[in-house]
């Protein structure tokens, strides 16, 4: 490996937002680089390089702009790759005078633990959310480590990165896909919004359903879930609720019909219609998957209706009871 060669990796993630007659200019990286030396040294006599020994105490980075307007902020934040939760140092500059250069000073009062390192540089241009413009960038650098040991990390790294691609795709996929089904309870139940409200398996066919909960455009804002009692899975008051699989097929739902009446039904057909036409329900789903609903009927009287589930899978709705 030629030790001279400098491992960059500026990632650009630019948020191109709508601008309004503002100076705000996308900011742009156009090196970063990290030495032996101070905030005092010439940064054209710097020695820029990505492998130090563990004695080299005093490490300086430099980050040149091609493009960044006064007043911008940026950060830095230097910490070991495999475990970023834990920064080993940060520092934010405000950027003056028309400056496209920014230095930032590591020290260590002991050696340096042997090991990869990343500098990571967040940019931020503008203050007003419309106008505000970012760019990151990233450069690693290795402290104590062989050739070898370097080779060995890239080659792992890279590896790594394949799987989380890998796992990222999936993950995005699968939102997209309980999305759709969300969107598609959302139009069952008339709602304004929908939610997954809970995950499980109501069934016993070994996958979990999502128990989706409508929201009212007055809800929006509100929690989508209220306290309750200890072990209960769900607690709240939606604009009626659909069970449905992962592909979208409906189980169950409680909501409103064409002519304003609320029912509670399967896929198939209507199982009950005892539910008030007006006011809130209070909906609970315990840990049994029993699903109970409450309402006021007057001002001294409370009716709750129990949905169970045998273990055929088949929902059966319990008598009206009133106290």
């Amino acid at each position: 490996m030629n030790r001279s060669a400098l491992y960059i990796f500026v990632v650009a993630t630019t948020l191109f937002l709508a601008a309004c007659n503002t100076k705000v200019v996308q900011p742009q990286i156009n090196f970063i680089g990290v030495g032996s030396g101070t905030l005092l040294s010439d940064v054209n006599a710097i020695q820029y390089t990505q492998i130090f020994d563990p004695s080299s105490r005093s490490l300086i980075a430099v980050v040149s702009f091609a493009e960044i307007i006064d007043g911008s902020t940026v950060q830095a934040t230097w910490f070991s790759p495999d475990d970023r939760s834990m920064p080993l140092g940060r520092t934010t500059i405000e950027t003056r005078s028309g400056a496209k250069l920014a230095r930032f000073s590591f020290v260590s009062k002991e050696n340096w633990q042997p090991a990869p390192y990343q500098l990571r540089i967040d940019v931020q241009s503008g203050t007003e959310p419309k106008t505000m413009k970012t760019t990151s960038g990233s450069l690693v650098f290795f402290i104590g480590m062989q050739e070898t040991e370097i080779r060995k990390y890239m080659t792992d790294l890279a590896a790594w990165k394949r799987d989380d691609e890998r796992k990222r795709t999936i993950l995005t996929d699968q939102q997209k896909k309980e999305q759709d089904v969300v969107d598609s309870a959302q139009k069952l139940l008339g709602a304004a919004g929908a939610m997954i409200a809970l995950r499980a398996d109501f069934i016993g066919s070994n996958k979990d359903q999502y128990f989706i909960v409508g929201r009212t455009a007055e809800s929006m804002d509100a929690p989508p879930m209220e306290n309750g009692a200890a072990g209960v899975l769900y607690s709240g008051t939606p604009q009626g609720f659909a069970l449905m699989d992962q592909s979208g097929s409906l189980i169950l739902a409680m909501g409103e019909t064409v002519k304003k009446n609320r029912i509670i039904r399967d896929g198939k057909k209507t199982l009950s219609s005892v539910l008030p036409k007006s006011g809130d329900i209070q909906v609970v789903v315990l840990p049994s998957h029993t699903i109970a609903m409450t309402w006021q009927k007057k001002e001294s009287q409370t009716c709750t209706v129990e949905i169970h589930v045998e273990k055929t899978g088949k929902f059966v709705v319990g008598e009206e009871k009133c106290s």
